[in-house]
């Protein structure tokens, strides 16, 4: 299988703590494949990325190895269960290896947007109750088409708030 190239990294300048971003794969590569990219170019510095991979079948797991070796100045983690079974487990594996202040759990089928984590980050640091909690960016629809044969187009819409 061919090497592929990932997209060089130039975020944002702004610093903050570190941030661990997990991310559940369940196959779907070509939605984790839409991610890398933005979450590269509009992701600021320190953050690690960490992946879930759940039993994929479709090629993301050498996605995800290739990744890891490509963009050697990101902290890359992948942790891999065979089935469901060993979901558990494995979640506890991946959430030992996590070193941030911060934690984002963040679909493999998200697109991110300039600013994202800052202002993620800002919310949590408000106050203690805000930060101990859940929450997330604003919702963006987004759908994919295929035309038959053809290559995934991103189609980006502001959702109603």
């Amino acid at each position: 299988m061919p090497a592929e190239s990932f997209p060089s990294s130039s975020p944002p300048s702004v610093l903050g703590p570190l941030v661990s971003v997990v991310i559940p794969c369940c196959g779907m590569r070509e939605y984790t494949k839409l991610l890398i990219p933005s979450l590269l170019k509009h992701t600021r510095p320190p953050y690690e990325l960490l992946f879930l991979d759940v039993g994929s079948l479709d090629g993301t797991a050498e996605y995800l190895e290739g990744l890891a070796a490509g963009l050697p100045n990101v902290r890359i983690e992948v942790a891999r269960a065979a089935t469901d079974l060993d979901i558990s487990a494995t979640v506890k594996d991946l959430f030992s290896r996590i070193r941030g202040e911060f934690v984002v759990l963040l679909n493999n089928d998200t697109v991110v947007t300039n600013g994202w984590l800052n202002q993620l980050i800002g919310l949590a640091s408000m106050s203690p109750t805000i930060g101990s909690g859940a929450f997330g960016p604003k919702t963006i629809v987004c759908r994919y088409r295929r035309p038959p044969g053809g290559r995934i187009e991103a189609i980006l819409a502001n959702s109603p708030a």
